[in-house]
């Protein structure tokens, strides 16, 4: 979003919208897809000192779960509040910092639900689509040495 200073009256709250695309902003990642274009919608208000910009991203998106490696669809929301001095500035471009926020937003981990069953680790099925007929491997217990001792 790019504001000039001198179209913005102090203290008057005006609408905004703006949408951007993620691979301009260099939002590309092998586990999150962003399926169109990102959007904010919000408001600005131009202070005495300070331009205040609020509001949300929004977006439609696919992301790989890390338990069952499907991929899942939902929709993305990210709350936005920027707040820039005006002193000495014509012109204000908000878009470096709607790509940090969305970069720091990026899920380290995503899961599809909570009640995911993930991969069997033995013969890799979908726990959530069906079973299988693996054994669990035998483990053996760290205190196994100490059963011979008493």
């Amino acid at each position: 979003m790019r504001f000039v200073l001198k179209d913005l009256a102090e203290g008057e709250e005006i609408a905004v919208e703006q949408r951007y695309d993620p691979v301009e902003l260099e939002l590309v990642y092998d586990d999150f897809h962003y399926d169109g274009d990102l959007r904010f919608v919000g408001k600005a208000c131009k202070g005495e000192k300070v331009l205040t910009v609020t509001g949300e991203l929004t977006s439609a998106i696919e992301q790989t779960c890390c338990r069952c490696l499907e991929r899942a669809r939902r929709t993305w929301r990210e709350p936005v509040h920027l707040v820039y001095e005006t002193a000495g500035k014509k012109e204000i471009d908000s878009t470096q910092e709607v790509r940090e926020i969305m970069i720091f937003a990026h899920p380290q981990r995503f899961v599809c639900a909570e009640t995911c069953k993930s991969l069997c680790p033995m013969c890799g099925q979908n726990l959530n689509r069906g079973t299988c007929s693996c054994q669990p491997p035998a483990q053996e217990s760290p205190f196994g040495g100490l059963k011979g001792i008493a």
